[in-house]
């Protein structure tokens, strides 16, 4: 290890690498390696009430962070990294009371966000996810239907599709599920069974054939079980389902060349060897290392 950063708070919070490498976003913070981890004030996000995903721009100078504010009401802070300003707050749809995940298309045009509200397993309160064109802010569509929330939002590689990773964890049954839309028409591709617990991440493998979900009990010390799946997009079939007993999922996903997959479980990180040979025909995959 060759740093630590105190990020403070309760919650299980997401860390990603900007695209030129310089910066961490975490939470309602971002870190600038090159200047010794230091910490960008961007101004306002400290007077949210909480923090989740977080996004940078592909090839932009862009931060998004999906933010909850005072009286729950959801929205995305946009900021500019190069003038550390705020570009726009984009506010949620009447109904949410939160935003949770985010994702910027790959070419860096638009902004995916998954919005919810508590529906105690009552399927009259759903949740939408909404694209925003990042340059106006306006939103350009808006898919509705979710229960409780959409808590993990993924772009194919290709920018075609767009996997959603939703449920209800505050309830019994837990209603876990996994989407894949048509970006451009909002049209549902495939609606992928198999998950019995909330859905709190989905991914794209490198080529846009696979995608991995993981699910499970609410992450944290509190997470009794879960499970992750990778699915194979050309047919729409379970290629690999593993449960994680007395450990929720909350993350899998693919390494950049497509040969490694990981998953971040309850107070571990699994790695795993998905060849030789392909995964359609191999045995289930080794964990190769465990953290």
């Amino acid at each position: 290890m060759i740093h630590e950063l105190e990020i403070g708070g309760k919650q299980n919070i997401r860390a990603v690498f900007s695209p030129c490498g310089r910066y961490i976003g975490a939470g309602q913070r971002v870190y600038d390696i090159q200047n010794g981890f230091a910490s960008i004030e961007l101004p306002n996000l400290q007077k949210t009430r909480h923090e989740h995903d977080v996004a940078f721009q592909p090839g932009g100078r862009l931060f998004a962070c999906a933010v909850t504010n005072e009286g729950s009401k959801g929205g995305v802070v946009l900021y500019d990294l190069q003038s550390r300003s705020q570009v726009r707050m984009l506010p949620g749809p009447p109904r949410s009371q939160w935003s949770v995940g985010l994702a910027f298309s790959p070419d860096g045009r638009h902004l995916a966000v998954g919005y919810g509200q508590w529906s105690s397993g009552d399927p009259t309160k759903t949740a939408p996810l909404v694209i925003y064109e990042v340059e106006t802010g306006k939103i350009v569509r808006q898919i509705e239907g979710f229960l409780d929330g959409v808590y993990s939002v993924a772009w194919s590689p290709d920018g075609k599709w767009i996997a959603t990773g939703s449920g209800v964890y505050q309830h019994r049954p837990m209603l876990g599920e996994v989407k894949v839309w048509n970006a451009a028409t909002g049209e549902l591709v495939y609606d992928l069974k198999g998950h019995s617990d909330c859905v709190w991440g989905v991914s794209f493998s490198p080529d846009g054939r696979r995608l991995a979900s993981a699910s499970g009990t609410q992450p944290g010390p509190q997470g009794d079980r879960g499970e992750f799946i990778i699915w194979d997009l050309v047919s729409g079939q379970q290629l690999l389902k593993r449960e994680t007993p007395k450990r929720a999922v909350a993350w899998a996903g693919f390494s950049p060349d497509g040969r490694w997959f990981a998953t971040a479980e309850t107070k571990r990180i699994r790695i795993w060897d998905l060849a030789p040979p392909p995964l359609e025909i191999a045995p289930p995959p080794r964990p190769i290392a465990t953290q």
